[in-house]
């Protein structure tokens, strides 16, 4: 599966699974409604004045058609339609058309007097993690913890909404938010596992959380074993290639002195090297110290040393 793929099935993962959590109290629906209006909701303004919504998730749609239908007492249309490309998934179309429609974006805290309403009362800390659970549902995206990086982000329309919102993440002082331009769009986003698997939890995708952080762990088990694996290659592939430089040192010797003319030590040092030229130093200690003769991994790596040094004169 493509990256991209991945981004997509995870990110929907959480969206389903935080559209079908009840939202039972007033300032739960508000948040979510608000969050999700901000980002995702298109006004038409007119004698009939509209707010128009879409997502590609139906517990979305049924859940903003819900909240619209609860709070205001307004029967939204759906609208079923089928993208053209890539990959033809359905898309659901809520159209809200009412009179109404100033009052709900008054009271959403999106848009006043035809004017946009700052972003602020909605983040405070009654509101914040209902505001962002309906942000994320709107326009937020996250890649599975099996990809090769870690990314949550939510996409805002302007500056100063992204600015605002990784302010309120930062102000909990659990997250390390930033802010980037892409295009005409303004990113909010997290890069860090262990926050990415906090916000989750924060906005209700407690599943979605536990799966992100198993396969977190498997993964990152994974990359530390092969981390040691291409490790050991190297230290084995070192250990050869000294092995063969002491070889040849002591071949070099013994064509012109006997294995005599060493003391017991070196000569240890020297047939156990002849004998195991892909061990390493404290290998060649064990092995020579098992049949007697007590020497340190250092007393070894001072013996091939010196022989080093004899050999080159030749």
């Amino acid at each position: 599966m493509s990256d991209e793929k991945k981004i997509m099935t995870f990110a929907k993962e959480v969206k389903a699974e935080i559209a079908n959590l009840p939202y039972k109290s007033k300032i739960m629906r508000f948040g979510v409604l608000s969050g999700f209006t901000r980002i995702n909701g298109e006004t038409s303004l007119g004698s009939v004045p509209s707010i128009t919504y879409k997502t590609e998730i139906a517990s979305v749609a049924k859940l903003i058609f819900s909240l619209v239908k609860d709070m205001y007492d307004i029967t939204p249309r759906i609208i079923y339609q089928r993208k053209m490309r890539f990959n033809k998934s359905m898309v659901y179309v809520i159209k809200v058309e009412s009179k109404k429609t100033y009052e709900i974006l008054s009271e959403l805290k999106v848009m006043k007097n035809f004017q946009p309403v700052p972003l602020r009362s909605m983040l405070n800390k009654e509101n914040l993690r209902y505001f962002l659970a309906g942000a994320f549902m709107a326009g937020g995206s996250a890649n599975a913890p099996s990809s090769k990086s870690y990314f949550l982000e939510i996409s805002f329309s302007n500056k100063d909404d992204a600015t605002r919102v990784m302010e309120a993440l930062q102000s909990t002082e659990e997250f390390s938010a930033k802010v980037i331009q892409r295009r005409d769009k303004w990113i909010v986003y997290l890069k860090r596992s262990s926050e990415i698997a906090m916000f989750l939890s924060y906005i209700g995708a407690t599943n979605s959380m536990l799966n992100y952080e198993n396969a977190r762990v498997t993964k990152d088990l994974i990359n530390n074993e092969n981390r040691l694996d291409i490790c050991a290659a190297h230290n084995y592939s070192k250990s050869l290639k000294k092995g063969q430089e002491n070889i040849e040192d002591i071949n070099k010797l013994l064509s012109r002195y006997s294995m005599d003319r060493f003391d017991v030590k070196t000569q240890a040092v020297m047939k156990a090297r002849l004998s195991h030229p892909d061990s390493s130093f404290g290998e060649l200690a064990e092995l020579i110290t098992e049949d007697g003769i007590f020497i340190s991994k250092s007393g070894v790596s001072h013996i091939l040393s010196s022989l080093h040094e004899k050999a080159s004169k030749f």
